[in-house]
Order: C-alpha cells, then structure tokens, then sequence
C-alpha cells in the first residue's frame, strides 16, 4: 500500500484541491510539501516540513485528507502527522 500512496500523491492532492476549492496559495503551503511516510496497519503516517505546520494541517486538512485517500485507492485509513 505504500508504494500505491506514494505513485498516486500528487493526484490525491490535486484531487482533494478540485474537490475541495482550495487556492493555490494554500495549496502550495500547506499539501504540496506533505510526503507519505509509512503505511502501518491501517494507519497512514503523513511527514510535515516543519512540527509547527501539523496542528493546523491535522486540524484543517487531516479529515479530507483521510477521505480522498480512502476515494482514490480504496484503502480504509486513518491519517497521522
């Protein structure tokens, strides 16, 4: 499953982008320099750039990033920072 995450992230991202309306500066900001890091069970473990970054990405970001993976690839996920 990590392989699969890690050839279909930018197309997660740009989905959850369209899908969501998000702007390209926030875009740009806060998904694009997300990285998949492990794939552990059911779990699903997301590195930030920067520690500061991952209250307000969980926050704002980490529930429609669980359900666009789930959209995309089928896999039944929670997300971690």
């Amino acid at each position: 499953m990590l392989e699969q995450l890690i050839q279909q992230w930018d197309d997660i991202l740009l989905h959850l982008k369209e899908e969501h309306e998000l702007l390209d500066v926030s875009y740009r900001t806060w998904l694009l320099p997300l990285k998949v890091y492990s794939v552990e069970g059911s779990v699903v473990t997301i590195l930030a750039p920067d520690a500061n970054m991952i209250t307000y990405i969980r926050r704002k970001y980490g529930l429609i990033l669980q359900v666009t993976i789930e959209e995309m690839t089928g896999f039944e996920c929670t997300v971690d920072f």
